[in-house]
């Protein structure tokens, strides 16, 4: 017997009749899509979430760590040592505060220090690790103004200063607000680490994970309207994917590097550490070629969309190459931790590092490096040369897979629907973890 959800999302998928242009047609007016069109996009939201919550997870320091992280592959270390039960308190693992409290940062009392061991006070009061901060700039703190947005340089400055005050400045909810997230994400914070004390990926456990969606919303949803909820920020969120993320890293690596020369070490490193959470995004696979600015609308079904190509190819992975000439495979969100992501793990916690060691030269030499020509791009993938198995689902001219189900046919069709192409996905089954190639894939 079929549920009334499927047999409209079945019968949105058949009574195409109408043929979209590209990004230029009106996808927001789908004669096909319910009335309540709201409702029923949460009834199409992928079950196990774009979460990537663990970005939050501390790591244990010892002298051992110390001594590891100093070298080039620390990464491999970690992974190593992860299918071997540790005696120490405390979580290893994260996504991205896993590669900022991994670091080895230089101080201005002449030490060096592991990330994890020299927390932040921001101007707020809020103490926060290189780490933490990574994982909460822009998926928790941003503006209705995301950075790539702005106009020229200055102007991407500005958007990124303010996304800074809500974070670290602004005092009406602040400490005590980024408290509370860190707080309620340590539940998955637990299943993330039992699960690699046990030599399991953590991608396995995340289905397993209690949704805190609506608990950090309500922490949100009060904001004053410059800064939008944790939801409302996902829904414009284009500075974490593609070109716009190299733009927002540029602009706040920009600022930092001007405090750091200016001679405020401390506050060069905490704000560069908001503007190294695009660049570890650009390492993430469903970041790469989702054209997410495009895929956006007032409804959210083109969003929904892009959070379904988005999940595709974190899940299935993207061929890489970097300006140093490196190649290797690379996946996405809740996969960072996995053994089989070790390559990425590798050249994301490079660029990293060489985005920390470059705040410290410009502090060290009051100097800094010509806008754009940062180093931790020699590292990142060249965005032009990313391949897959896999046809993307969506085409930087607006085109849709002509089959949603034929993940390696290459045809492409503009006759589609936002409402219905997300129907179509969510009745399909194929975006249930583990999201797999079909059998059309010749693997």
């Amino acid at each position: 017997m079929t549920t009334e959800f499927e047999e409209l999302a079945t019968s949105t998928v058949e009574t195409l009749g109408h043929e979209p242009i590209g990004w230029d047609y009106d996808h927001e007016n789908d004669p096909n899509a319910p009335p309540d069109i709201e409702a029923a996009l949460e009834k199409l939201q992928p079950d196990h979430g774009h979460n990537d919550y663990s970005q939050l997870v501390a790591i244990p320091v010892s002298e051992e760590e110390i001594e590891a992280s100093s070298k080039i592959d620390y990464v491999k270390w970690k992974q190593e040592r992860a299918a071997k039960p540790h005696k120490d308190g405390g979580f290893e693992y994260a996504e991205h505060s896993y590669l900022g409290d991994s670091l080895t940062l230089a101080w201005n009392d002449g030490q060096s220090y592991v990330a994890k061991n020299k927390p932040f006070t921001l101007p707020n009061g809020l103490e926060v690790t290189y780490g933490q901060i990574n994982g909460l700039a822009g998926d928790f703190y941003g503006t209705v103004n995301p950075i790539s947005d702005g106009r020229d340089l200055q102007d991407q400055r500005q958007r990124f200063l303010r996304a800074w005050y809500w974070l670290a400045v602004d005092r009406t909810r602040n400490p005590a607000e980024a408290q509370k997230i860190l707080t309620t994400l340590s539940t998955e914070v637990d299943m993330v680490q039992a699960a690699l004390d046990k030599g399991q990926d953590p991608s396995t456990v995340y289905p397993k994970i209690p949704d805190v969606n609506v608990q950090l919303q309500l922490y949100t949803i009060a904001r004053p309207d410059e800064c939008p909820s944790y939801l409302g920020l996902a829904k414009i969120n284009w500075d974490h994917f593609g070109a716009d993320a190299r733009t927002a890293y540029n602009a706040c690596h920009s600022v930092a590097l001007q405090v750091a020369a200016s001679g405020n070490l401390e506050l060069a490193y905490a704000m560069n550490a908001f503007g190294d959470h695009f660049l570890q995004d650009s390492f993430a696979a469903g970041h790469m070629r989702t054209p997410r600015r495009k895929l956006h609308d007032s409804v959210g079904a083109a969003d929904l969309c892009a959070k379904y190509m988005h999940d595709e190819d974190n899940a299935i992975g993207l061929s890489v190459k970097s300006p140093i000439g490196r190649a290797w495979h690379t996946f996405g969100d809740k996969k960072l931790l996995d053994k089989e992501d070790i390559a990425n793990k590798n050249e994301a916690w490079n660029a990293v590092r060489a985005s920390a060691d470059e705040i410290y030269t410009a502090w060290k030499t009051k100097t800094v490096p010509e806008y754009r020509k940062y180093a931790a791009w020699n590292y990142a993938p060249i965005l032009s040369e990313v391949s897959s198995i896999v046809a993307p689902l969506f085409t930087p001219d607006g085109q849709r897979r002509v089959d949603i189900r034929k993940r390696c046919q290459a045809k492409y069709t503009y006759k589609y629907w936002y409402w219905s192409t997300a129907a179509d996905c969510a009745l399909s089954g194929l975006w249930k973890y583990p999201i797999k190639p079909t059998a059309d894939c010749k693997i």
